[in-house]
């Protein structure tokens, strides 16, 4: 945006130099357009929503979880998932084929934290999450190793 302002400005110098009357409406015009788009883009940012994203750390996750406020996805494969889990979580392996099919089937009013077992493809997930309209996702910090190095507890 910075680049797009900088260039019309200083092109709109370059042309006014050249004392054609043409040129200086077009550049009258550039500086028109270039201050409607940082106007635009101000009046837009303060609008922000709320972070789609948020990586959070076991603590809060557990907390989530506990009380219920959003959905459990584990996105390891079936064999990761059946070797130990978080009790109540839903198994979508990130790496299937269908795994986009699965995840857009899920309703995107609801909070979901998602996990893995490192924390990477839970963020992989999350992100494809946000890009398909899901309002608010939950990635667990250093996945499943995280929630069992604090002493938490998984089922099998």
């Amino acid at each position: 945006m910075r680049k797009i302002l900088l260039t019309l400005v200083v092109g709109g110098i370059f042309l006014a130099s050249c004392g054609n009357q043409g040129a200086e409406q077009a550049v009258a015009q550039s500086n028109q357009q270039a201050q409607q788009q940082v106007q635009s883009v101000q009046t837009k940012a303060p609008q922000a929503q709320e972070q789609v994203i948020e990586n959070v750390t076991v603590e809060k996750f557990k907390e989530l979880v506990e009380n219920g406020a959003c959905e459990l996805i584990d996105v390891r494969t079936p064999k990761e998932y059946a070797e130990g889990h978080i009790k109540g979580a839903k198994n979508i392996d990130f790496y299937s084929p269908d795994f986009d099919k699965k995840i857009s089937e899920l309703p995107k009013d609801k909070v979901y934290c998602v996990y893995c077992r490192s924390g990477r493809r839970s963020l992989l997930s999350a992100q494809k999450m946000a890009q398909m309209g899901f309002k608010k996702i939950y990635n667990l910090q250093g996945g499943i190793n995280a929630w069992i190095q604090s002493g938490n507890p998984v089922e099998k």
